[in-house]
């Protein structure tokens, strides 16, 4: 993988795995997706989830053992520029009757933001269905996305340099 300024045609650092992701997520050649997003989540039992944002509103989820792809939609109209994970346990995300869920949040160029509860389903498939969208504060690209753990509201920032405040609210 090599990360590189969008600005400069020049790579700024690269990892060398033993296994390359690529193999597993660009499952057709035909279609490269630029990555622009990243997020880890580690379930406590052994198996890490990685989530993948890219453009087209395109969001993959790859479980770490193997790189298996069990989740690929459009979740947005525009690039997803920023993704966070976050465990159905703790005391912001309360996700019940959801084995082996978790929940996602992404921001995109679309202006918008949205809160995902997703969960595997019977066939080890994922499904993601919205929650809570981050709506109407951004006129423009929305950039990034954060939590405070200890009462799960949410900041966003986007292009124009502004930091949105969102209280989370689970009744």
């Amino acid at each position: 993988m090599i990360a590189h300024d969008i600005r400069a045609p020049t790579p700024c650092w690269s990892i060398h795995l033993e296994q390359s992701l690529h193999d597993f997520y660009h499952t057709d050649e035909a279609i490269v997706r630029p990555i622009y997003s990243l997020s880890s989540l580690n379930s406590g039992n052994g198996r890490a989830m990685l989530a993948v944002g890219s453009s087209g509103g395109m969001v993959t989820l790859l479980q770490e053992d193997g790189g298996q792809v069990v989740f690929d939609q459009s979740l947005h109209r525009g690039d997803v520029r920023s993704l966070l994970l976050t465990m159905p346990d703790s005391l912001y995300s309360p996700v019940s009757g959801n084995a082996g869920g978790f929940e996602l949040v992404t921001t995109s160029y679309d202006s918008n933001g949205a809160v995902w509860t997703c969960g595997r389903r019977s066939n080890g498939m994922y499904q993601c269905v919205e929650r809570a969208q981050l709506t109407g504060a951004h006129k423009d690209k929305v950039l990034s996305v954060m939590r405070f753990a200890e009462t799960g509201d949410l900041v966003t920032s986007d292009a124009e340099g502004r930091l949105v405040y969102w209280k989370a609210d689970y009744n």
